[in-house]
């Protein structure tokens, strides 16, 4: 799913921080034409993006971690505002997800049924880590919480 951001003032390491995860940037005010072009475009990449689905092989198209097990470790550490523990929690699952979603990709596969089992679980460990990435970030962001440098 895109993310974009339509800002008014913002540092450029902070600029520079929210791009390097993917986020495209429009400063404003832009006039009303230039930010549904600039949406249309986003949509557009993503539908390209979604056609493709999967790379020359054939393997569906998946996103890179964007933390390691260490980089998680620390953030799950920070102390926060939030009563309950749920950035521990958040990193906690991240890793065992991204666990999961390697175990599967490189499981033993006795026959096509068992292949076409592990692909489904891998592509549904991937897709589940993607959003909780999504949601470690929305709550750093949310509770001033600093997001360890991403790998991408």
């Amino acid at each position: 799913m895109p993310k974009a951001l339509l800002y008014r003032f913002a540092a450029d390491a902070t600029c520079d921080s929210l791009a390097a995860q993917g986020i495209a940037l429009l400063r404003e005010p832009q006039p009303d034409a230039v930010l549904g072009q600039w949406l249309q475009g986003l949509l557009a990449e993503t539908a390209q993006e979604d056609k493709r689905g999967g790379d020359a092989s054939g393997k569906p198209k998946h996103s890179a971690r964007r933390w390691d097990d260490a980089a998680l470790a620390d953030f799950a550490g920070l102390s926060s505002t939030v009563a309950c523990e749920c950035p521990r929690h958040l990193a906690e699952l991240l890793m065992q997800l991204a666990h999961f979603e390697s175990y599967s990709a490189e499981c033993e596969q006795r026959s096509p049924a068992d292949a076409e089992l592990h692909r489904y679980l891998s592509a549904l460990a991937a897709d589940s880590r993607a959003r909780f990435e999504d949601a470690l970030e929305h709550v750093a962001l949310l509770e001033g919480l600093l997001l360890p440098p991403s790998r991408a």
